[in-house]
């Protein structure tokens, strides 16, 4: 008799399938380092020191600013006002004074936290102070030239990405430090330092 094996063979299991390659991923955005921004305003500033009350009257500004991802952010800024103030009573007459002066502001550096930045600059203001006297026996007007040096701070809040109130805060050395007086009595000296402050909204291009 004759017996009859049969030999099975053993069989692998299939290879498993590559994985499908991954699908192509967004390139992430990317942001400048910094940009050149340049920025114009409108707003209203208060002045003290040149007359025996407070100047107030509305501003221009614009400036341009190097926005960067660093504290080193320089900004220039420059606004141009128009201030008065008349009917101030003294003894002798009535005085009037008109002021007309910009300021440049140059600041290097810029601390932010969210929406807010700060700046420290430093300023000069130049501009024509004329005064008019009224009500008196020599009725005069006089212009005189009016610079300031000094420091100031800019405290910036950006509710939207181009629009912002910009808040300045500014003393300064007085240049030219006149008397006015109606004769014999003086009503006014112009004191060595001078306070001013301005707030305008700006947009951003």
């Amino acid at each position: 008799t004759s017996r009859c094996r049969s030999a099975s063979s053993a069989t692998a299991p299939p290879a498993p399938e590559p994985d499908p390659p991954p699908p192509d991923a967004a390139p992430p955005e990317t942001t400048p380092s910094s940009a050149l921004v340049p920025f114009v305003g409108a707003g209203v500033q208060v002045l003290g020191a040149a007359t025996p009350r407070l100047l107030v009257g509305p501003e221009l500004s614009g400036g341009v600013e190097w926005l960067r991802a660093s504290p080193w952010s320089p900004t220039a800024r420059l606004t141009v006002g128009w201030a008065t103030r008349g009917d101030l009573q003294a003894e002798g007459g009535v005085a009037e004074f008109v002021l007309l002066a910009g300021t440049l502001e140059l600041c290097p550096l810029q601390a932010r936290s969210g929406a807010f930045s700060l700046r420290p600059c430093a300023f000069g203001t130049l501009g024509r102070l004329r005064a008019t006297g009224s009500r008196t026996l020599e009725p005069q007007s006089a212009s005189r030239p009016w610079w300031v040096l000094g420091g100031s701070v800019l405290l910036t809040w950006e509710p939207l990405s181009r629009l912002r109130l910009t808040a300045a805060a500014r003393a300064g050395a007085i240049g030219v430090r006149d008397t006015f007086e109606f004769e014999p009595h003086v009503f006014h000296r112009v004191p060595a330092w001078a306070p001013s402050a301005g707030i305008a909204a700006e947009v951003r291009f």
